[in-house]
């Protein structure tokens, strides 16, 4: 996504890096132009895709109160109208599956703030399953393309669905995942990496604005996998994969789902172009991992959690910052 300082020296250097990559695009049979961003000072993609396809958003939600004391009412509400409001990506439907005990304030809400049945709502009495939820929400789905969200999130930069749609319509992509902040504006989400037979979140709690290793968090990059509070993924590959698998209905749902597009030959990329901001603390409690979940993924994909190929043995195992061995660690929060 970005070219040599060389290349971006002069305007000249920028119209040939330009047209390269988009030369290199077209060889992939990638459906995106590239172009030079002058506030970024970087290229980036945006899809080129003439029919604008509907892009289905599947929310899972319980209906939950804001944890926020300043901030009063249903995270899904404020979720769906940060969508609505903020995102240049027009043609969209929303779908929630929502707890059928959810209060009926948030219900009404929401029906308010969709036209016509561009706002869906799937009641779910079952007992709590992320997976389940999201397999619902899209056996209702009407578009090409699926975007699951979590209901604690929130848009941050308005092109967020022409970003992913960027990068999911490259024909070797199965997964398109956003960079999440905290509230705070530290990062929570820039990927999954494997190490040591577990898998974590890297540079969870940098500043906002860290660029990583070697400018790693300012350029897409492909990962092992990316958290389901983000994803979007064309229905043809989530359809060959079976979804989302309901043995998992807590944790490691969207790494298993994505190691198993990996099996498939698709691979999982991040991109800093999607920003949204995650207030995870809202939904759910720190460290809260089931054992069961746990050696579920490890009897499943334990060659996979051993043999992470977008995380250096250079590195010390570790899920939250990089340390090269022998020296050179790279932490900016100390």
């Amino acid at each position: 996504e970005d070219g040599s300082s060389l290349f971006r020296s002069t305007p000249e250097g920028i119209t040939t890096a330009t047209l390269l990559f988009t030369e290199y695009a077209r060889n992939l049979g990638a459906e995106v132009d590239i172009f030079w961003d002058e506030d970024s000072k970087r290229h980036r993609l945006k899809p080129n895709i003439d029919d604008h396809p509907l892009v289905s958003i599947v929310i899972p939600s319980a209906g939950k109160e804001r944890s926020d004391g300043n901030n009063k009412g249903a995270l899904v509400v404020n979720a769906v109208r940060s969508v609505l409001e903020k995102s240049t990506y027009k043609n969209i439907e929303i779908i929630i599956t929502l707890d059928s005990h959810s209060p009926a304030t948030a219900r009404s809400e929401l029906h308010a703030l969709g036209a016509g049945d561009q706002v869906r709502i799937s009641d779910y009495s079952k007992p709590f399953n992320f997976s389940a939820k999201i397999n619902t929400g899209v056996s209702i789905a009407r578009g090409s393309h699926l975007l699951i969200l979590n209901d604690d999130t929130e848009v941050d930069s308005p092109d967020w669905i022409e970003s992913l749609l960027a990068i999911e319509s490259m024909p070797d992509v199965g997964a398109a995942g956003a960079t999440l902040r905290y509230p705070t504006g530290a990062l929570q989400h820039a990927g999954v990496m494997a190490v040591d037979g577990s898998v974590g979140h890297p540079y969870i709690g940098y500043p906002g604005n860290s660029e990583g290793y070697h400018k790693r968090l300012v350029h897409s990059a492909d990962v092992i996998a990316t958290t389901g509070a983000c994803m979007l993924v064309n229905r043809s590959n989530f359809n060959i994969v079976g979804g989302f698998s309901e043995e998992f209905p807590i944790n490691y749902n969207d790494v298993d789902f994505c190691f198993k597009l990996r099996s498939q030959g698709l691979r999982s990329v991040i991109t800093p172009e999607a920003r949204l901001w995650h207030d995870e603390s809202s939904t759910r409690t720190p460290g809260e991992v089931s054992d069961q979940e746990q050696e579920l993924l490890r009897s499943r994909w334990g060659k996979n959690l051993q043999n992470d190929p977008y995380y250096s043995n250079l590195f010390w195992p570790s899920a939250e910052y990089l340390t090269l061995i022998g020296g050179g660690e790279f932490d900016p929060r100390s």
